[in-house]
């Protein structure tokens, strides 16, 4: 399994504990050694296989295909994130698995109208450097929404339209 832009480690440490061979991945040298610090209080330090770099700069030939590749919280950080469904493509195996999450700016609506937090819903959402949210990649700010509109995009990347069509009719 291939965890790109692992973060804090938290579903590598899960996947790993379960005996699954995991791949870590993320840009930044400092959240990777959080990541590695907590794996070794876990036990799970020799378990996971570390990629400190860019999700660009990993290679398919060093890191072969993975049956499941992870990518969550990242994809709307980026200006093309075509780009980023080219890496993952190139690391799945013919089986297709790819677990996508996205930032789910209706949530966030619905959070802050159920808790009454009206002001906050008068300005558009848009996390920066020191939100706590990330604060973007390479200096970009967060698009809420932006990967509701790549769905088509997704979809014809990594099924075949029977696959497409087979899911809808499942809806």
């Amino acid at each position: 399994m291939l965890d790109i832009g692992g973060g804090l480690g938290q579903i590598s440490f899960w996947l790993a504990a379960m005996g699954h061979e995991v791949t870590y991945n993320d840009m930044s040298r400092k959240v990777l050694e959080a990541a590695q610090v907590s794996a070794t209080d876990l036990g799970l330090m020799e378990s996971i296989y570390w990629c400190q770099c860019p999700y660009q700069s990993l290679s398919r030939e060093e890191l072969r295909t993975f049956d499941v590749v992870l990518c969550h919280a990242l994809i709307e950080w980026f200006a093309k994130p075509e780009d980023l469904l080219g890496v993952l493509s190139q690391f799945t195996t013919r089986s297709r698995v790819l677990s996508l999450t996205f930032y789910n700016q209706k949530a966030l609506i619905y959070r802050n109208l159920i808790r009454g937090n009206f002001k906050v819903l008068e300005n558009d959402f848009v996390a920066g450097a020191g939100s706590g949210d990330g604060g973007g990649v390479g200096g970009a700010q967060q698009r809420p929404g932006l990967a509701e509109t790549r769905t088509g995009q997704i979809e014809s990347r990594f099924f075949d339209s029977q696959d497409t069509k087979e899911s809808h009719e499942e809806d």
